[in-house]
């Protein structure tokens, strides 16, 4: 019985994900999770710094590195264990999280055992059961819908794998706050927004960017800005277009990738 329900408590949570793969479109790419979307793509960043050969946290939410240090190693290592097998990062975070999974369901039948009257723990299974099949069902009928905080524009997948392919020394990387969750994992290039606790400053970074996107900083007051953050490079693609701003002001930096959607601009302020 206990296996029954481990193996029933595995396939619920992973229903969604493979839900959320299955309806992505030709134009739309499931980005892998369905809660916690930027603290869960944080880890991925993480997971990208290990892939791309460090065993050292550098925080590429943040354009001014604050030198490495020796922390969040398991998500580093999880990294590390991706580029050895050649598997995506995203499918080896869910399978480190089937395993968690499968350790804790050990350890919580262990506690039940000894402490826990049968009744009560057969009474707390089908309450949590309930819960996760309420939860789970909302989620379905959101990635059903393509609800945008699920999805992104294949063009955006498009461009960042010419990024981490393309990936220079000087990297850090101007986009919309929503972009700027994605492209660490990505990309591994650094941003001038990816996290609200990993981004210095994250309130007013942020504020900045949308003021930026929506049209309401002037041209010199966005160079200005770009060369205080010593953005190397400017993303303008579909989120960025969805604030609705003025975006000429990009026509002054020569552009080194395009798709239908996506164009990257090298701003040249460390040249």
């Amino acid at each position: 019985m206990k296996y029954a329900i481990l193996g029933l408590l595995i396939f619920l949570i992973a229903l969604p994900l493979v839900i959320g793969m299955a309806v992505a479109s030709d134009s739309l790419v499931f980005n892998g999770f369905i809660i916690n979307i930027p603290d869960n793509y944080s880890y991925i960043g993480k997971m990208r710094e290990g892939w791309l050969g460090s065993w050292q946290f550098s925080m590429l939410s943040s354009s001014i590195p604050p030198g490495k240090n020796y922390l969040y190693l398991f998500y580093i290592f999880l990294g590390h264990v991706a580029r050895w097998l050649g598997l995506p990062l995203i499918l080896t975070f869910h399978a480190a999280r089937g395993l968690a999974v499968i350790l804790l369901w050990y350890q919580l039948c262990r506690f039940v055992d000894v402490y826990l009257e049968r009744h009560d723990a057969k009474t707390k299974n089908t309450a949590s059961f309930i819960t996760n099949l309420v939860v789970i069902s909302s989620t379905i009928k959101e990635i059903g819908k393509h609800n945008p905080d699920l999805f992104y524009p294949v063009s955006m997948q498009t461009a960042f794998g010419w990024m981490l392919v393309n990936r220079p020394s000087e990297n850090v990387v101007l986009a919309a706050p929503r972009t700027g969750a994605f492209i660490p994992g990505e990309t591994g290039w650094r941003v001038v927004y990816g996290h609200h606790v990993e981004t210095p400053d994250a309130y007013n970074t942020q504020l900045t960017l949308e003021q930026i996107f929506y049209g309401m900083k002037s041209t010199d007051e966005i160079m200005e800005y770009i060369e205080t953050i010593g953005a190397d490079y400017v993303f303008i693609g579909p989120l960025e277009r969805k604030f609705g701003g003025e975006l000429t002001w990009v026509n002054r930096f020569p552009v080194v990738y395009e798709n239908v959607e996506v164009a990257i601009y090298r701003t040249g302020v460390d040249s």
